[in-house]
């Protein structure tokens, strides 16, 4: 089995764009994911366990470990109306409008601040509606399901333009 990478992983980063794109046209099942506020909630979507289902047949290991943090990329996912490519999430998050970055320091200490799944999903959704429902699906779902302390550093590093890619 292999670790969902979605960065780094060309197969796995076309399954998840393949899934958000057919999302699409399954506006219930997006509807349903844009007002989940739980993992409990996800997990009641069947276009969720789709994408679950893509993953397993090539190859990605979708455990106990992982799924809940997998399930909150995916809500995160469906509310982005627009995929942007240019620059990691974290960045776009800081690009200014009138000014200031549109996501706030103060608001960005909060996301990482985020203790456990169901916070991070509540700040980012936050995050999204305040970015104009777009960002970069790639990195915010792997950041996502790989959220940790280095996740943490690499939105710190990217929100200030300090990446180093």
């Amino acid at each position: 089995m292999t670790q969902i990478e979605f960065l780094q992983d060309e197969k796995a980063r076309d399954i998840l764009i393949k899934w958000r794109k057919d999302l699409s046209r399954h506006t219930a099942d997006r509807a349903e994911l844009r007002r989940a506020r739980n993992t409990l909630d996800i997990a009641q979507v069947g276009f969720f366990h789709l994408l679950i289902r893509w993953l397993r047949e090539e190859g990605y290991e979708v455990t106990f470990y992982n799924r809940e943090a997998l399930a909150v990329a995916a809500a995160l996912v469906a509310r982005i109306k627009t995929h942007s490519k240019s620059g990691r999430f974290a960045e776009q998050m800081s690009r200014k409008r009138k000014g200031s970055p549109i996501i706030s320091k103060m608001r960005l200490r909060r996301i990482l601040a985020a203790d456990d799944l169901e916070d991070l999903l509540k700040e980012l959704s936050s995050a999204i509606r305040i970015m104009g429902e777009r960002g970069n699906i790639i990195d915010l779902a792997d950041s996502v399901i790989h959220w940790g302390d280095r996740a943490r550093r690499n939105w710190l590093y990217s929100y200030h333009g300090n990446t180093i890619i």
